[in-house]
């Protein structure tokens, strides 16, 4: 595994990004018992128009 700084402004490749992140907050709100977690319920569109880099552990 490495950590690699990934742009997001491509709409397609932060939604691709966020499944993955999506996914892992519903193990992690299923193990806590809790289902609000914001970062859980984020979109591609207001996700690609964030800062435009990302730090990903691939």
């Amino acid at each position: 595994m490495e950590l690699r700084e990934i742009q997001t402004t491509d709409y397609r490749l932060a939604e691709q990004m966020l499944e993955i992140q999506r996914n892992a907050y519903a193990v992690e709100a299923e193990l806590i018992g809790f289902d609000e977690i914001p970062a859980r319920y984020e979109n591609g569109r207001s996700h690609s128009k964030s800062a435009g880099y990302e730090l990903w552990l691939i």
